[in-house]
């Protein structure tokens, strides 16, 4: 018993040295509010870090486009889901995203869906609609589309005897008169102004979208305003403006290809073995990010054939993307429930932002405004739910200057505008 009691004794006494000297460590070193957390928790899915300055990557190698740097997604704090400013209601659920804009600098969106045609401003409350809409032409909208100056108002209107175009100025009122009206053009889907001066966009009964020149001056004169088309139908093209007007992908789903015609691609990627879901790029830098069938976010350079970096941690591969027009920023849904919106800083691989109503609702597609202060998705509850951003979600500010090496090449540090 007694030396029982002693073997207990000197245990005792090793647990408290033990224990004071942890102590005693701990206090020694600074307090961070950092600390890791898993990425694959059923609470928590992105890793909270320190801030990251954006990463400045070497040429890609060529040979071999998966040996690229790689950044995990990250964020600098708790991100609380943000619920919609505004909801939008009596919004079909097959809307295309071609029947809702928004004005290039003002907070004004302009909605046709169903056998609705109405205005809002995001600045007052959407209890009462501050625009009134010609009542005559509330029907058979297939595409609306603002000039990239906010001047003007273009409809593609379905009529029942012929498809018209017709423009008007901004804002629209009850008695608003069309400035000029066009029949001599042919017919598609959808026609809209694209958010660069001289172009317009036709989509197909295919749902493929194809680019044309487009001459504002015609409309006025009520003559056929399309010109050359400059690329072929493609699957979600978008802009940029690097060694072509606008991209998209190939019908195997495994390449990027650019266009300045519609014959021979002016900028191609390599192909991959990772098929493409979706590219996304905006018409101020010439930087295309893409989602495929694996969990990483892929940025492509147009000057190369395979992607400059990658961002990874997501659980899932995302099942939507969309670039801010100050490309710098991505909207994804990260899950293929697309019951979430996160917003991604893409240079530094930083969740800025997560936004959505809860499990119950589903969106179907999303979109940054022109200016890059607003998001809208439309949701399965036939709904248009806009949240209006923080300034601060959407800023980048470098914290060191671009190398030598990044500055020769181009990249997007250097060519992305807020």
């Amino acid at each position: 018993k007694r030396s029982m009691a002693l073997s207990a004794l000197v245990a005792l006494i090793v647990v408290g040295v033990g224990g004071f000297y942890i102590y005693e460590q701990a206090q020694d070193e600074p307090y961070s509010k950092y600390r890791s957390s898993t990425a694959y928790s059923n609470t928590e899915q992105i890793y909270i870090s320190e801030p990251q300055t954006a990463i400045s990557p070497p040429t890609p190698d060529q040979r071999d486009w998966a040996a690229i740097p790689t950044r995990g997604i990250w964020k600098k704090s708790t991100l609380t889901k943000l619920e919609s400013h505004f909801t939008i209601p009596d919004v079909s659920g097959n809307t295309h995203p071609s029947r809702i804009t928004m004005h290039p600098s003002r907070a004004d969106i302009l909605v046709s869906s169903r056998r609705t045609f109405a205005s809002y401003n995001l600045d007052s409350e959407l209890g009462q609609q501050p625009f009134e809409v010609p009542a005559n032409i509330s029907n058979g909208i297939n595409g609306t589309s603002f000039t990239p100056d906010g001047k003007y108002i273009l409809l593609h209107l379905q009529d029942a005897s012929e498809p018209k175009l017709l423009l008007f100025e901004w804002p629209l009122k009850a008695q608003s008169q069309p400035l000029a009206t066009v029949t001599d053009f042919k017919d598609a889907t959808s026609i809209y102004l694209a958010p660069i001066e001289g172009y317009a966009l036709k989509q197909h009964p295919s749902g493929e979208v194809s680019l044309h020149e487009f001459d504002l001056k015609q409309v006025l004169t009520g003559s056929n305003p399309f010109g050359a088309q400059v690329s072929p139908q493609m699957n979600y093209p978008s802009f940029t403006s690097g060694v072509s007007r606008i991209a998209g992908l190939n019908a195997s789903h495994n390449q990027l290809l650019g266009y300045d015609s519609d014959t021979i691609p002016s900028w191609e990627s390599a192909t991959t073995g990772i098929a493409f879901k979706m590219q996304t790029s905006s018409q101020n830098a010439d930087v295309i990010a893409t989602i495929n069938l694996d969990k990483q976010i892929r940025i492509y350079q147009t000057t190369f054939q395979v992607p400059f970096w990658a961002l990874n941690g997501l659980m899932h591969s995302p099942s939507s993307i969309n670039m801010a027009p100050n490309a710098t920023h991505l909207a994804i849904f990260p899950n293929q429930d697309a019951n979430e919106i996160w917003i991604i800083n893409f240079l530094t691989g930083e969740v800025t932002a997560r936004l959505g109503e809860g499990k119950n609702t589903k969106y179907e597609w999303i979109r940054f405004s022109p200016n890059s202060n607003y998001l809208f998705a439309l949701a399965s509850k036939n709904e248009l739910q806009v949240w209006r951003l923080d300034p601060e979600w959407m800023t980048y500010i470098s914290q060191a200057p671009p190398s030598t090496e990044s500055q020769a090449q181009n990249i997007p540090l250097n060519r992305a505008r807020d």
